[in-house]
Order: C-alpha cells, then sequence, then structure tokens
C-alpha cells in the first residue's frame, strides 16, 4: 500500500430466505353449523350441516375459495414505496459520481457489468424512486477498461493502490478527481482478501488511498458465484447487488472502519 493507511467500509449482507404461507385444509363455519367436505373420509354425520364425505380433498362451505379466500379477504395492503428503499446513514457521498469500470479479461459477464454500471449511474429512475434520500441526481461513466489476466488467484487491498497507480501511469486508466470512483470487479476464481476473505465475511467495500497521484476512491465487488447458486440469484444479479450504493458513498478519511 502506497502513500500511508487507507480507509476501508464493509458492508454485511443477509441472504433472507422467503418463507411460504401454508394453510390447513380447515373447514369453514356458515351459521354456526360447518359443513366440511374432506377427502379421506367415507361417513355421513348425524348432525345437521355438518358432513363429510370421501372421493374429494378440500373444504366446501358458506364460502367459497377455500382457506386462501378466508385468509385473504380481510388483508390491506399497507402504503410503501414503490420500489426497496436504501437508507442514507450519512457521510461523504459522491454527489457527480464519475465511474470507472474495471474488469479483467477472460471474464465472462466482463460486457454485462460495464452495461451496469452505463445504467446504474445514469438512471433518473433508480436516483429518484429507490436513492431520493441522497439528494443527488446520478453521475457518469468515465471509462470502461478490461486489464491483464491476474497473475494470482488471490487479490489483496494491498495490492490495489499499486494496480491502479500502474495502470493510471501507463495511460490505460484515467487519472482520479474529487468524483472519481473506480469499480474493480475480479473475475470468477479470485479470491478477494481484505482484513477477511470476500464472500465469506463481506460482500463487498469501498476504500480510498492516499498515492503521489492524488487520492483514489475505489469499490471493491468480489465474485460470489457459490453464494449467488445457493441464493437462487444469477451470478450477474448476485454481483451487481453490491455496487449500487457504493457508487455514492465516497470514504472520508484515510484510516480503518467496519461495519457492524
Amino acid at each position: 500500500m502506497r502513500g500511508g493507511r487507507h480507509w476501508q467500509h464493509r458492508e454485511r449482507r443477509k441472504l433472507v430466505g422467503r418463507r411460504d404461507l401454508g394453510g390447513d385444509s380447515s373447514s369453514n363455519s356458515s351459521g354456526g353449523s360447518t359443513n366440511a367436505t374432506s377427502g379421506s373420509g367415507g361417513e355421513t354425520g348425524g348432525t345437521t350441516g355438518a358432513s363429510t364425505t370421501g372421493g374429494s380433498s378440500g373444504s366446501s362451505g358458506g364460502t367459497t375459495g377455500g382457506v386462501d379466500a378466508g385468509i385473504d379477504a380481510g388483508f390491506v395492503e399497507a402504503a410503501h414505496p414503490l420500489l426497496p428503499q436504501i437508507p442514507y446513514n450519512g457521510g461523504s457521498i459522491l454527489s457527480d459520481v464519475a465511474v470507472v469500470t474495471i474488469t479483467w479479461e477472460g471474464d465472462d459477464i466482463s460486457a454485462q457489468l460495464e452495461q451496469f454500471d452505463d445504467w446504474v449511474v445514469t438512471s433518473a429512475d433508480y436516483f429518484g424512486l429507490v436513492l431520493p434520500q441522497y439528494g443527488i441526481d446520478g453521475g457518469s461513466i468515465l471509462s470502461s477498461v478490461s486489464l491483464a489476466a491476474l497473475d494470482s488467484g488471490v487479490l489483496d487491498d494491498s495490492q490495489v493502490a499499486g494496480i491502479l497507480v500502474t495502470a493510471i501511469d501507463a495511460g490505460i486508466l484515467p487519472e482520479p478527481s474529487s468524483q472519481t470512483l473506480y469499480v474493480l470487479y475480479p473475475p470468477d476464481g479470485v479470491t478477494v482478501t481484505a482484513g477477511g476473505q470476500g464472500c465469506v465475511d463481506f460482500q463487498a467495500y469501498h476504500s480510498s488511498t492516499p498515492t503521489p497521484l492524488g487520492t483514489l476512491v475505489y469499490a471493491m465487488i468480489p465474485r460470489c458465484s457459490q453464494a449467488a447458486q445457493q441464493s437462487g440469484l444469477s451470478e450477474l444479479d448476485f454481483t451487481t447487488w453490491a455496487p449500487a450504493t457504493k457508487s455514492l458513498k465516497r470514504p472520508p478519511i484515510p484510516g480503518v472502519q467496519r461495519a457492524g
């Protein structure tokens, strides 16, 4: 790491599974008497209004539609935003972010990652409907670059400043400004480490580090293929989950800080 300490912010995300709401094949009541039909019976009850007959499943009574209709009948949808909201918890932001998308040669989804970054920083709907609390209208794409394949299967945070500075000096990457954000997407098979292991201890993080070229602000997005498969998301969807807010937040000062 060149030029002193760097600042990191990691964001943990938990995948919340969906739980289906189940219903019993229970009886419906009407006028105080029970009228139920069961698929396992063959008896006729002796009480007026109550009978069990074989050969069919489910329930029938005074209300059509069975159990689901009974559950949904009184449901009233609560007021809610049109799309999920990402809360703003304070801190510095990039009010006119200029994104540099960085992928590596041989990455099967590099073109799609570039398209995602192109969309997310220029989408009026995204910033207006999902992120209005940030108070900004979006940004722009400064450049999209595919670097030569990495020599190692491990990419540690201590290597990032050197990779960026070398590429900037060679004219491959643009020089930084106060609004520049370098977004790095290491390919599948590369393990990202930064005081922990990507896809295990964190899904993504952003950081800044001072260099002779100025302070470099970057976001690191590991490829979590196994987690994507377990979650039922595509590799592209899971990978682009994290960068949405990383394109807004700027680590304010050098140092080290971790999310709770």
